[in-house]
């Protein structure tokens, strides 16, 4: 059994704060980019806990994923509900989570996952390797990027290229979700 999960169901109270402390972060910074405040986002962490709890305590729950993955999946079905309810304008979502079936729900939100958190570090980037690698991934051609951005030959622009991801994968692989998300 998941170790967070045990936590939960036995009411352990370190293993409980150290929840908190790893994940309801990120739920909060959810809840944040899609119209929600700080405060929405610690009563949405605290109300997906207690689905998880009810699940696991009615043994309906046996964990595919990471506990992460699932709390994320959970919070995010919860936050959608919300909005409904609410009719708040402006908020969209990439699929209309309500009709997805458990497996799919978690493999869309494993990715979206995994994009945000590539998203996140390629913002980390400089500048300079922020365009590179833009201009790489809309298949510019190598010599128009030379042009573009005043760079010395194709060589160095390529050998920048590749200082550019190994930076953006390290950064992402240095990241506590890292290896969450494989």
């Amino acid at each position: 059994m998941d170790k967070d999960l045990k936590a939960i169901l036995e009411k352990n109270p370190v293993g409980i704060e150290q929840i908190y402390t790893k994940y309801q972060p990120r739920i909060i910074r959810y809840v944040r980019e899609n119209n929600g405040t700080v405060g929405d986002g610690e009563d949405l962490f605290q109300e997906s806990l207690i689905v998880i709890f009810k699940q696991a305590r009615a043994q309906q729950l046996e964990l595919t994923v990471s506990f992460y993955t699932y709390l994320f999946a959970v919070a995010k079905r919860l936050w959608l509900k919300k909005l409904r309810k609410k009719r708040k304008s402006g908020v969209t979502f990439s699929e209309d989570l309500e009709y997805i079936d458990d497996n799919q729900l978690e493999i869309i939100l494993l990715e979206e996952e995994r994009h945000s958190l590539f998203r996140a570090k390629f913002r980390a980037l400089s500048g300079q390797c922020r365009q590179l690698l833009n201009m790489f991934f809309q298949k510019v051609p190598m010599k128009d990027i030379v042009k573009r951005m005043g760079l010395s030959s194709v060589s160095y622009a390529k050998k920048r290229k590749f200082q550019c991801k190994e930076k953006l994968i390290a950064l992402i692989k240095e990241d506590d979700q890292f290896d969450e998300l494989k």
